[in-house]
This record gives C-alpha cells, sequence and structure tokens, in this order.
C-alpha cells in the first residue's frame, strides 16, 4: 500500500481548525443557572445572561482564528439536552449514575438536573413543544463572524442513556422500543432539515458511543454488533441525509467520552484503547456525513491512526488532538508528529484539527481554567496554519 495516499477533493468546504461545540461556561453563566434552578430569577433573565455569555464566547472564538464558530452550547443544561427541553411525552426520572459517577454525591440535589445526564421514560407522544435549536441557529446567524456549527445529539448517544421504554407506560403509545425510536429519529431528521433552510452551513450531530464499534473490547460486549451496528447507522443517516444541500457541511463527533464529574485525569481512568481499522473503515463507510471529528489523544494507543486506511477517500477526518482532559499544553513538535503519522494513511489534504471534545459539556465545571482553555486553541489554529497555511 502507497505511504502517500491520493487525496481526493471533499465535497465541503474542510475546516482546518475546528472544535466540537462546547466550551467553559462563564461564572456569571453557570452562577445563572443556579439561580434560575432555585426560583432566584427567571426564564427571560437566564436568557440575557446566555445572550452575553454567548457574545463573549464569540468574540473568544474570533480572537484565536478558529474556523467555525458555535454558541458554546451555553443554552443547553448538557450539550445532549437540546431535544429533550422541548420533548413532549417523556419523563425525565433524574437517576444519576452514583456508583460510576460518585463526585455526583457532592452535587446539590436542587443542581442534578444540570449535571446529569437524562434518564427518560416515555409517558405519551412524543412531539416537539417547538423547534429544538431553532432559537441557536438564529442568534448565530446575526451575531457569527465566521461559519458557523449547531450541533444536535445522535440517535445513538440518546439511546445509550435513559430507559425510554417502560412497559405498561410506554406501550399504550408506541408497541415497541424501535417504534419509539423510529419516532425519535423523525423528529430529529426534521430539525436538521429546518437547520438548513435556516441557512446554517455547519451541522454536526455528536455521537460519542460509536466507539463501542470502533473498540474490539467495547465490541466485544455487544449481544450482535453486526445488527446493533445497522440499526444505529441507518438512523443517523436519516439525520445526515437531511443535511445533504449546497454550502452545508455535516459532521458526527466521535470520542471516548468526557464528564467533568467522572474521573478527573487527563485519561479518565481507563486504560487506552486501540481503535480496530476494519470497523473504522466500516463505519466511516456507511455514515453519510462529509466530515468525522475523531479522538486522537493519549487514551488512544500510539498506531490508532491506521484505522484511517480504510476511510473512503473523500471523506475528511479531523483528528481530535488537543486533549481538554488535560490542562498542560500539548507540545506542538507532538501534533505535527501525529498529523504526519496519520498522512501515512489518509491524505493530509483531507485532514483537519480538533479538540477531542467539547470543554465543557455542561454546567459542572471543567478541568481547566478559561485561560488555559484559550491557549489551547491558539495552539490548535497555530498548528493547523503552519500545516495547510
Amino acid at each position: 500500500m502507497s505511504t502517500t495516499p491520493t487525496a481526493t477533493t471533499p465535497a465541503r468546504t474542510v475546516y482546518r481548525a475546528d472544535h466540537p461545540g462546547s466550551f467553559i461556561r462563564p461564572a456569571a453563566l453557570r452562577q445563572a443557572r443556579i439561580d434560575r434552578a432555585h426560583g432566584r430569577i427567571g426564564d427571560t433573565e437566564l436568557k440575557h445572561i446566555e445572550d452575553e455569555a454567548i457574545l463573549g464566547v464569540l468574540a473568544l472564538q474570533r480572537e484565536v482564528g478558529l474556523d467555525v464558530q458555535s454558541d458554546g452550547e451555553f443554552r443547553r443544561k448538557f450539550f445532549m439536552t437540546g431535544p429533550y427541553a422541548v420533548l413532549e411525552g417523556v419523563e425525565d426520572t433524574v437517576t444519576p449514575d452514583f456508583n460510576r459517577y460518585p463526585r455526583l454525591r457532592d452535587v446539590d440535589s436542587e443542581l442534578l438536573p444540570e449535571v446529569t445526564r437524562p434518564t427518560v421514560i416515555v409517558v405519551g407522544r412524543l412531539r416537539l413543544k417547538r423547534r429544538i435549536s431553532g432559537d441557536e441557529a438564529a442568534f448565530l446567524k446575526r451575531h457569527a463572524t465566521a461559519p458557523y456549527k449547531v450541533t444536535i445529539p445522535s440517535p445513538i448517544t440518546l439511546a445509550t442513556h435513559g430507559t425510554w421504554f417502560k412497559p405498561g407506560v410506554t406501550d399504550r403509545f408506541y408497541p415497541s422500543i424501535e417504534a419509539v425510536w423510529q419516532a425519535l429519529v423523525e423528529l430529529l431528521a426534521g430539525e436538521v432539515r429546518a437547520l438548513v433552510e435556516d441557512g446554517v452551513p455547519y451541522i454536526q450531530v455528536d455521537a460519542p458511543a460509536y466507539t463501542r464499534f470502533m473498540v474490539s473490547e467495547q465490541r466485544a460486549q455487544l449481544q450482535d454488533p453486526q445488527k446493533e451496528f445497522d440499526r444505529i447507522v441507518a438512523m443517523e443517516n436519516a439525520l445526515l441525509q437531511q443535511a445533504r444541500a449546497p454550502g452545508v457541511t455535516s459532521a458526527v463527533h466521535i470520542c471516548l467520552g468526557t464528564f467533568f464529574l467522572g474521573d478527573p485525569t487527563p485519561l479518565g481512568g481507563e486504560p487506552p484503547v486501540q481503535y480496530d481499522p476494519d470497523w473504522t473503515g466500516k463505519l466511516f463507510g456507511a455514515l453519510d456525513a462529509d466530515v468525522f471529528q475523531v479522538e486522537y489523544t493519549g487514551r488512544a494507543q500510539e498506531g490508532a491512526l491506521q484505522a484511517l486506511r480504510d476511510v473512503p477517500k473523500g471523506k475528511v477526518v479531523a483528528l481530535g488532538v488537543i486533549n481538554v482532559r488535560d490542562p498542560q499544553l500539548e507540545s506542538q513538535d507532538d501534533l505535527l508528529r501525529k498529523v504526519d503519522e496519520a498522512a501515512r494513511y489518509f491524505p493530509v489534504d483531507n485532514l483537519a484539527l480538533i479538540s477531542n471534545c467539547g470543554f465543557a459539556g455542561n454546567n459542572a465545571g471543567a478541568f481547566m481554567s478559561e485561560e488555559q482553555q484559550r491557549r489551547k486553541l491558539e495552539l490548535l489554529v497555530d498548528t493547523a496554519r503552519k500545516v495547510w497555511g
């Protein structure tokens, strides 16, 4: 096999210095969410504080030179809670996993919904009270100074959290969990279609749980990996195909998971993993996205970049080389070395750089300060400029 893969021109704009969308919530916004949870302020005042925080994070992205901007996901309690906030027919049981995340025990019980992944049960027909991310898109359209993105949670992300189907309750409205997923996918696909109509240039689907297929040890725990793969990919593509429009870039974000109230170490308390090249190529070949944002920090063993060898050449792979779990600034030489290594298996013209995950996916805090976040973003942009100009 050639060690200098031939580039195939990507179908969409390549954003060389990218990020998954979530930034550290500033202190004023975190306090406002606490005050709202305790009833000390109302929704109108919270929205005003959110607006100010988003204008601030847009300024940060402009100053460091990122190629694509987001609102930091500052209007969301948790990066995945956009649909839940407007979804009728579900009940959130708010059942934190204290065994897996013991630090949740230190959180004020009234604030748990702010930092806990939703655990929902379907108790009626699923309907949207309003658009999932219409307000986010409209604000970005008015205030972003570069191409901007809106992120939505993938069906695989929603499927990973919550029970959804409760016999004796849910089956009064849907005969099976598959019927629930179909209804949910239709709602999410409709939102993607609406974002395209809004003129959003970059739509990102957050799907960290795809590592269950890419990592052999995780895949071995699945009862029927191929059947689950086919089911999830079909649901995902129902969303991604709605984003296939002129001037629109679609992306899927895949990582090994980041939760501030989980293990605080740079590797997340787990041993490094190796991506399976065959399943990684198979996944990227099956998903109808333009860009795959994939974690390649210390949690993925050296050699994991070999998984790029079977990725279809028309795709773009954004290497997640900035670790949002580690306040220590990366070495630029190490980042450049990773790009060189990746280019042995995938065309450098079809590569980009990104952080491995969002810097803070909820209101619980972050692994570093806002200044450390800025320095990491500056390094990301500077490295991308050194590679691609």
